[in-house]
């Protein structure tokens, strides 16, 4: 994932930001870049394909989505991250469960399906609690 901002002064002088920014960046394989950055990738014909997220008020949306998304959907609910119709039958074309995720299920198995509450681990530890209670 790519994190585009402006390129002003103010983010060139911050190094806690810069160092913030890198922390990110390692952690969660997110990318900074400044809009510099992209237009010249683009006018040299270095073209990632990326996926464009936009923040609002109202939370993200994909200005494009291009490639696999990642763990995107272990994160952020349909209250934060906005999909249009198209959006969503590419992903589900994909093998993402859309429809469980929309009901409020976080994406967590191969950040593509909610988990499976028998095989959790809750589930195995109560039904071993209640086979020792019958012994």
């Amino acid at each position: 994932m790519i994190k585009i901002q402006g390129g002003g002064a103010d983010n060139r002088r911050n190094p806690k930001q810069k160092e913030h920014w890198a922390d990110i960046a390692k952690k969660d394989g997110i990318t900074l870049m400044t809009y510099d950055i992209v237009i010249n990738r683009y006018r040299e014909n270095l073209i990632v394909e990326k996926n464009v997220l936009s923040y609002a008020q109202e939370g993200y949306r994909y200005k494009f989505l291009t490639c696999d998304p990642g763990n995107i959907f272990v994160w952020l609910g349909p209250d934060h991250l906005h999909l249009n119709r198209n959006q969503e039958e590419w992903l589900k074309s994909q093998g993402y469960d859309i429809d469980a995720w929309n009901a409020g299920g976080m994406l967590t198995q191969n950040h593509k399906r909610p988990a499976d509450p028998h095989d959790s681990v809750a589930e195995m530890i109560k039904s071993i609690k209640s086979s020792n209670k019958d012994k």
